[in-house]
């Protein structure tokens, strides 16, 4: 038999696991865009120029 219940709670689980390493991500990907903003309008510039 299957357990309803239970895969649901696995899902739920998965569901927030997953959603909580992609906040992680998410604030590494601020942390680290704010870091090299700089240097990325630095590389634009000397691809423009």
């Amino acid at each position: 038999m299957l357990d309803p219940l239970g895969s649901v709670e696995k899902g739920v689980k998965n569901v927030l696991y997953y959603y909580s390493v992609y906040i992680q991500l998410y604030k590494w990907n601020l942390y680290i865009f704010k870091k090299t903003r700089v240097s990325a309008k630095c590389l634009q510039c000397s691809y423009y120029w």
